[in-house]
């Protein structure tokens, strides 16, 4: 039996659709939802435990207004469950949705 892995996404490439949790709010957020209308920046983050990932978060707080008057939305997520640390998604007021 082969299989046939999947190669790299490459730029330019469609990102894969996704639906994950957002916070603070009881919501979900879909990759599908901005396919169409905008760019999106997603940034991955490792986790809050990540001083380089906090640090990350916070940066992008910050400029999210000046990628949004430019027409790009802001998503971030690291792989920790809500249970864990209350999040998925980043949304709230030092972050963003």
């Amino acid at each position: 039996m082969t299989t046939n892995p999947a190669r790299p996404l490459e730029p330019g490439d469609p990102a894969p659709s996704f639906t994950l949790p957002t916070v603070p709010d009881e919501g979900f957020v879909s990759l599908a939802d901005y396919r169409g209308k905008s760019p999106v920046l997603l940034a991955l983050m490792r986790g809050l435990y990540c001083a380089f990932c906090r640090r990350h978060i916070a940066q992008l707080g910050t400029t999210r207004e000046k990628l949004r008057a430019i027409g790009v939305e802001t998503l971030a997520s690291w792989p920790h469950p809500p249970s864990v640390h209350g999040c998925t998604i980043v949304s709230g007021p030092w972050a963003w949705r």
